[in-house]
């Protein structure tokens, strides 16, 4: 997971820096007793300094705060999407823009430490997809990721199971950012 969220956000920023765009957001959050919030902003801004700290912030520590860290990934990413929105002029809301918007969630055990639970965690990644068109990715290991997925709310064609080797995790990182970016280049 380290090398696997580094490049992650490399290629963020290879995506950032060649659409030269302020649009192009990410949020990396890293989660076990508490979510860390490692970076929110636009993808050319990120630094290697940034890349750097998302390695380090993926080093396990027992606990896994599953779903208040993601019921609170999806209220900002509304949060966000909505002010976008209002910052567009009549002209261009008159065309419906599409607005990109994808979420990735991924995990090497089941929660044990929210306030949440799974039902609400369920209810907002329905809604989020529904209304705001969302792709919603789940990547897991140390468990059934399709049954865990689906439980969650998330469809089975975004549902991933990783193995637990470092080329595991390396592949399954790599499936996430292939279909983030292909989401966010449209």
């Amino acid at each position: 997971p380290i090398d696997g969220s580094k490049n992650f956000m490399k290629k963020y920023k290879d995506l950032g820096d060649k659409y030269d765009d302020k649009t192009i957001n990410v949020t990396f959050i890293s989660f076990s007793d508490d979510a860390k919030w490692v970076y929110n902003g636009p993808a050319h801004k990120i630094t290697n300094y940034i890349v750097e700290i998302t390695g380090y912030n993926m080093l396990p520590k027992g606990t896994t705060r599953l779903y208040d860290t993601m019921i609170e990934a999806i209220e900002y990413q509304q949060y966000r999407v909505d002010r976008y929105y209002k910052t567009l002029s009549k002209e261009v809301k008159r065309l419906d823009p599409k607005i990109s918007v994808n979420i990735t969630l991924l995990t090497d055990g089941i929660d044990n430490s929210s306030n949440s639970d799974v039902e609400e965690m369920n209810e907002l990644i329905v809604s989020h997809k529904n209304k705001y068109d969302a792709t919603c990715f789940f990547i897991a290991a140390n468990q059934d990721a399709t049954s865990a997925g689906l439980q969650y709310g998330f469809n089975e064609q975004t549902i991933l199971h990783m193995g637990t080797s470092e080329e595991d995790s390396i592949e399954a990182f790599n499936a996430s950012i292939n279909s983030c970016l292909r989401c966010a280049s449209q």
